[in-house]
């Protein structure tokens, strides 16, 4: 009698091993399903987009239009129909067809990645030009530095939430800088499979220097350009399949600039 209890124990405990193994495949494709770009063939639709700059510390600021020279300006877009996409630069931008990540390296998301441009009806970023200049006719021997990046709404409601992926990269001449909304964002990422990024976390950077900006130009000289993109950071752990939205939360960018004395050096 023993005997048959001890072989029963046995086979029960053959037939829990192989469904074990089973359920630890499903638990990995799962994981794996789960950080994915949030689309391959969609776009998520923003209603509207904000995107204001404002200027400190004796300098002004214009859009586009270079029409008006003021402490603060503003773009607004109409509806945009936004795909994932990934960049280190501004320049490159890159898209992944692929749903699944490659957790097991960390190297971003398997499948083929291709450069991509903002033609066609679905955009990958939006593109928001803005020019910078003394307030008076005579240049301004200081440094540019970037404030302040505040990214609305911040990305901390849920962890399935988009608005965690939202990235902003402030390109001046050659310098670029790249803000997330928060801390809750994937910071470190590589993309392209080849480029390592770290984003700037834009609830707590503040007085972010621009790089090779060390005179502003008078109110009659040739202007300073900064270029704001606003996108979806497809290789953000937060930019997942699961997290599709018909229409993503009103969003709102605000980027300061100040002019700065040059830090002296002993």
């Amino acid at each position: 009698m023993m005997k048959n209890n001890v072989n029963k124990k046995s086979n029960n405990m053959k037939k829990l091993i192989p469904a074990a193994g089973m359920l630890a495949v499903s638990a990995t494709m799962l994981a794996t399903s789960t950080y994915a770009w949030f689309s391959m063939n969609t776009a998520v639709t923003a209603t509207g987009m904000n995107v204001t700059a404002q200027a400190e510390s004796g300098i002004v600021i214009s859009n586009s239009t270079k029409s008006a020279w003021n402490a603060t300006a503003a773009t607004t877009t109409g509806s945009l129909n936004l795909l994932p996409t990934s960049t280190s630069n501004g320049s490159t931008w890159y898209h992944n067809s692929s749903d699944d990540a490659d957790i097991a390296t960390g190297d971003g998301h398997v499948g083929t990645y291709t450069t991509v441009t903002n033609e066609g009806s679905d955009k990958y970023y939006s593109e928001n030009k803005f020019y910078i200049k003394s307030a008076t006719t005579s240049s301004l021997t200081k440094d540019l530095y970037i404030k302040q990046v505040t990214i609305t709404p911040p990305g901390t409601v849920t962890s399935a939430d988009l608005d965690k992926s939202l990235r902003v990269l402030v390109k001046i001449g050659d310098s670029t800088n790249i803000y997330a909304p928060t801390s809750a964002s994937t910071l470190t990422y590589t993309v392209n499979g080849a480029t390592s990024v770290t984003a700037l976390d834009a609830s707590s950077v503040n007085d972010t220097k621009v790089t090779g900006i060390t005179s502003i130009p008078a109110s009659t000289g040739t202007p300073i350009e900064a270029t704001v993109y606003v996108y979806f950071e497809g290789e953000d752990a937060n930019c997942k399949s699961n997290n599709v939205k018909a229409t993503l939360d009103t969003m709102a960018v605000s980027v300061q600039f100040e002019a700065k004395d040059p830090v002296v050096t002993p």
